[in-house]
């Protein structure tokens, strides 16, 4: 019988399997051998490759016998055929059913177990770091903090195949919950993004033994960040050793892939370790090394000439090519089913990355519902205060009255005001000064207005209406700061003059600013530094903006104090990034100074911090940049509102209904509580509470963790959902008690009244 190689995988479209690469590797270096490719689906284009000389047609992964497949291969494997996976999840499924075998060209368990993402743990030998990551079951608070501390910019990855880019909350949820579906496994987890450029090293080996090795820096890259073009070269003879050391130690068959970033340090962070052959495999064997090749010809024992390139480059292109009659091309599904994509764009290519869910529900692999184990973090989540728990535990339990309820946090509320008066204090002795506007707009009730006030914090207001609110209350002008598009609101009234600070939201407005005598003691321009999408400020990517602010801080001199407000939330760009920012914002005052003379008097760095944010925010530091870079600087401020009261209350609710699906696992709850209270439910995460509605005194709150039950409000809305997924206790019923925290700032300010009657 004429030896054959199966290989597997050969849908080729935009997002390709290495099946057709491997394919074209092998038939380039031994044109007589028999290729017989291998799918799960009859619309996988590379069927019709002419490096393939028959096809092995599979029935589709949910319809599979996996006993009789499973034999199948093996009888094809001891007939002295070999089957090279291009499929990651084939590969678990070969490792789970059929174990080791001298012609599976594939790694086994160990191997898998030790290069499983996010640690791959078999390389910690090589200079490779592993970038930050966490468990995306973890409670919301804590996921939605490691995305601020990691600017948002971040990846949301199964431990198999799949991974999306994360920029937002929105974004998040979406994608956290179509992947825990479509993979049917909640074991996904978040990784840091790593700025720098895409490398790999891709190798062959058999039985433990390296064969080769060759080192792809990818030059241009599909929207779906696949290799498009790239150049290949050898890898050094010292990293060489150091992968056969890992290779021996894996047992490992077959081919292989360590993808990672470098960063502009020189750093190398390992991102996966795929166990097979990459896409782009064909294009080494076009600059030299054909790695399919030489795994063949050790195998075999077949004499390997391999061809001498004198490109190191390759890249790819579209080109049509005839298709297999025998085979066939299926009829797209009917249109008038297929659902239109949250994007808004036509679905490109086939199906066959949709085959891959299916062969991970075929293999019978463990999810983490099934194992205690739980993988190591790269990053420490953050605690719930002690305190805040305890006040909010009082206060439930306590609790009698009609809900929902809003309930304001005394006892944490002030301490919050206490703790950043303190770090003022501590600011004191250190120039220069660092003043605190408290922002009106998130919440402006009596109790936090008077804490500001008694706090010495100036008041930071963004209309007329809310400067009389501020002066009712007793400040004077000469403690209120100015600040966005419509300040001037109402136009029927005449502005207030004598303000402490003013600041421009555009060149127009500070034209008419500077014609009314006496109105603050310093005006300035409120900035929108390049990169960084807002609709805000003063554009400084644009050049004859840029010199309109030259010259309108000329026409300044002598009428008041020139100041820059900086304004762009860091729980919505990340920490890091208003970092990066902050560094920004120094560059265009330093410049501006030089170009007019006129030096900056004051900084405003604006608020949007989330709570924990502003807490670990370090003020010495800032003072120490801010003295270093502009010598002029006489005070910077801070306009915090949600950091001091988005957690100082909570809204207490009662269970309506109970959902349990046929076998009574439970599915939804609704509440008495809706999206009226809690506006920005979907915006960010909410630290959620459960209390048993008799016996409260004998029992513990419980703060809910990542589940799959939803949390329905009571209005009849579609978008009424409070929580995508929460773990209650299998005894919730009917009156217990829902209390969700991280109610106040915005979500007291911008809720409103609706199904009430």
């Amino acid at each position: 019988m004429k030896q054959k190689i199966y290989i597997s995988g050969m849908h080729s479209g935009q997002n390709p399997c290495s099946g057709v690469g491997i394919a074209r590797c092998i038939r380039r270096a031994f044109p007589h051998l028999t290729l017989i490719g291998v799918d799960h689906w009859q619309g996988s284009s590379g069927l019709h490759d002419a490096s393939i000389d028959d096809v092995f047609l599979l029935p589709q992964w949910s319809q599979m016998d996996n006993e009789r497949h499973s034999k199948q291969v093996r009888d094809l494997l001891d007939q002295d055929h070999l089957w090279i996976s291009a499929l990651d999840m084939e590969v678990y499924w070969f490792s789970e059913k059929l174990g080791p075998h001298k012609n599976l060209l594939a790694p086994g368990g160990p191997a898998l177990e030790l290069t499983a993402k996010p640690a791959v743990k078999a390389f910690e030998g090589m200079n490779f770091r592993v970038p930050e990551f966490i468990s995306a079951t973890l409670s919301d608070s804590e996921v939605h903090s490691f995305l601020r501390r990691n600017s948002w910019q971040c990846w949301l990855k199964s431990p198999y195949h799949d991974a999306k880019r994360i920029q937002s909350w929105s974004t998040f949820e979406r994608s956290r919950e179509s992947m825990s579906k479509t993979w049917k496994t909640s074991r996904l987890f978040i990784q840091r993004h790593i700025m720098g450029n895409e490398e790999t090293y891709a190798f062959a080996a058999y039985q433990g033994v390296l064969l080769s090795a060759v080192h792809l820096e990818k030059r241009q890259l599909t929207p779906e960040g696949k290799t498009w073009a790239g150049r290949v070269t050898p890898v050094k003879a010292e990293l060489f050793e150091e992968i056969k050391e890992v290779i021996r130690r894996l047992e490992w068959s077959g081919g292989g892939e360590i993808e990672f970033v470098r960063d502009p340090d020189g750093q190398k962070w390992i991102i996966e370790c795929n166990p097979r052959f990459p896409a782009w495999i064909f294009g080494a064997a076009l600059t030299g090394t054909n790695l399919p090749a030489k795994l063949v010809s050790k195998i075999w024992d077949l004499p390997l000439l391999e061809s001498v390139s004198k490109y190191n480059f390759f890249t790819r292109v579209v080109q049509e090519i005839p298709a297999q009659e025998s085979v066939g091309i299926p009829l797209p599904p009917d249109p008038n089913s297929m659902v239109w994509s949250s994007d808004g764009k036509k679905g490109k290519g086939g199906p066959a990355p949709g085959s891959l869910p299916r062969l991970r529900s075929a293999t019978g692999i463990k999810n983490d519902e099934d194992d205690d184990e739980e993988s190591p973090l790269l990053f420490e989540p953050e605690a719930v205060p002690t305190p805040l728990i305890a006040e909010i535990e009082k206060i439930t339990r306590s609790f009698m009255g009609e809900t929902p309820t809003r309930i304001h946090l005394e006892e944490w509320t002030q301490s919050k005001f206490s703790g950043l008066e303190a770090k003022l204090r501590e600011c004191r002795l250190r120039s220069p000064e660092v003043r605190i506007g408290y922002s009106l707009k998130t919440s402006p009730t009596d109790d936090y207005l008077r804490k500001a006030k008694q706090a010495g914090f100036y008041a930071e207001c963004i209309s007329q209406k809310e400067i009389r609110r501020a002066l009712g209350f007793g400040y004077l002008p000469s403690e209120v700061i100015l600040n966005g598009p419509g300040k001037f609101w109402p136009i029927t009234t005449p502005p207030v003059l004598g303000l402490h600070m003013l600041f421009c939201d555009s060149m127009d407005e500070f034209e008419r600013v500077i014609q009314i005598s006496g109105f603050s003691k310093c005006i300035g321009f409120r900035v929108r530094l390049p990169k960084l999408n807002s609709r805000f400020g003063n554009p400084l990517s644009e050049f004859d903006n840029f010199k309109r602010i030259v010259d309108g801080v000329k026409k300044l001199k002598g009428k008041a104090d020139l100041g820059f407000h900086f304004h762009m939330p860091s729980w919505s760009i990340g920490v890091e990034r208003w970092s990066q920012a902050l560094e920004s914002l120094f560059i265009w005052c330093q410049t501006f100074e030089k170009l007019t003379n006129a030096p900056v008097k004051r900084i405003d760095l604006g608020g949007g911090f989330f709570p924990s944010d502003l807490q670990s925010l370090d003020l010495k530091n800032i003072q120490s940049m801010v003295s270093s870079e502009l010598a002029h600087v006489e005070a910077i401020y801070f306009e915090p509102g949600r950091s001091l009261t988005q957690d100082g209350e909570i809204l207490v609710s009662r269970v309506l209904d109970v959902r349990r699906r046929p076998d009574g696992e439970l599915l939804e709850i609704v509440v008495d509580a809706c999206v009226a209270e809690l506006p920005l439910a979907q915006a960010y995460s909410h630290r959620i509470f459960f209390c048993k509605k008799d016996k409260r005194e004998n029992q513990r709150l419980e703060l809910l963790k990542k589940g799959h039950v939803r949390v329905l409000g009571r209005i009849c809305m579609e978008d009424d959902i409070l929580s995508n997924g929460l773990d209650f206790p299998d005894s919730v019923d009917v009156g217990d008690f829902v209390v969700f925290g991280d109610a106040g700032g915005y979500e007291r300010s911008m809720s409103y009244v609706f199904g009430r009657g």
